[in-house]
């Protein structure tokens, strides 16, 4: 009994929910049509239970097959994917030099 209480006051809240933004959306300044808006989620609130109760006995159970369902793939967002190596000095190259002075720059040239 509480559980069916709980779930009809959840759905209550969300109509309540749906209908301020819906009226927050279009801009809905006509008392008249606020009133009536209102009105229809507070009906429909207290008529809630009821309606579950009537809806849960008269709709058929319907079961679903599961084989058919084909399962989720988790998300792997941790894996980390490096794009480029790191370096911490970039030294200058002069293209005019001889091809064994390149080796010897050290990092405190190549700060400059």
């Amino acid at each position: 009994m509480l559980k069916m209480l709980v779930g009809a006051s959840l759905r209550s809240l969300l109509l309540a929910a749906a209908v301020g933004l819906g009226l927050t959306l279009c801009h809905a300044r006509n008392p008249h049509v606020r009133l009536i808006a209102w009105t229809v989620v507070l009906v429909a609130s207290l008529l809630m239970p009821a309606a579950t109760r009537l809806a849960a006995s008269a709709l058929p159970d319907i079961a679903f097959p599961m084989s058919r369902i084909a399962p989720m793939v988790p998300f792997v967002a941790d894996v980390q994917t490096e794009v480029a190596p790191q370096y911490q000095y970039a030294a200058p190259i002069d293209t005019n030099a001889p091809p064994n002075q390149h080796a010897s720059v050290s990092p405190a040239a190549a700060r400059g």
